[in-house]
Parts: C-alpha cells; structure tokens; sequence
C-alpha cells in the first residue's frame, strides 16, 4: 500500500472539509428555501455523487503525482545516476 504524506494528505484533508462545508451550508439554505421536495432530494443527490466521483478521480491524481515524486527522489537520490546526470 502507498504512504501519502502529510504534504500531501492536508491539503487533500483541507479541500475536502472546505467542500464538504460549502455543500452542507448550500444544501440546509436550499432546504429551508424550497422545502426539499423528492425531485429536490433527487437533484440534489445527483449533484454530490457527481461531487464524490469529482473528488474520487483527484485522490487518484494526487497519488499519481506522489508517486511520480518518489520515483523522481529515488532515481535522483541514487549515485550512479548523479555522475549520469552531471555534465
């Protein structure tokens, strides 16, 4: 299993939480505005799975590109490719 840093997993933890604020504060106002009819309901579940599969696809990214970090440390950190790299 991959390690994500903390580098990593605060920003993705503080994107989450913002949207998950922002999304909870939309949904009670769009409650108390229109009542939450079933059709309300319906859309409005529509809308965050959208949102998770959003959120799904960034955590995968995100892990791309820590992987390609640590490939990029690993390969630069290693002797023989240094004196390669060197001019």
């Amino acid at each position: 299993m991959m390690y994500i840093g903390p580098e990593v997993a605060v920003p993705v933890a503080l994107c989450v939480s913002v949207a998950a604020s922002i999304l909870g504060s939309k949904w009670i106002s769009y409650k108390k505005s229109t009542g939450a009819g079933p059709e309300a309901l319906e859309s409005l579940e529509r809308r965050l799975a959208r949102v998770e599969v959003a959120l799904d696809d960034l955590t995968g990214e995100i892990g791309k590109i820590s992987e390609g970090q640590q490939f990029l440390t690993k390969v630069l950190a290693d002797p023989e490719t240094s004196r390669r790299l060197a001019p």
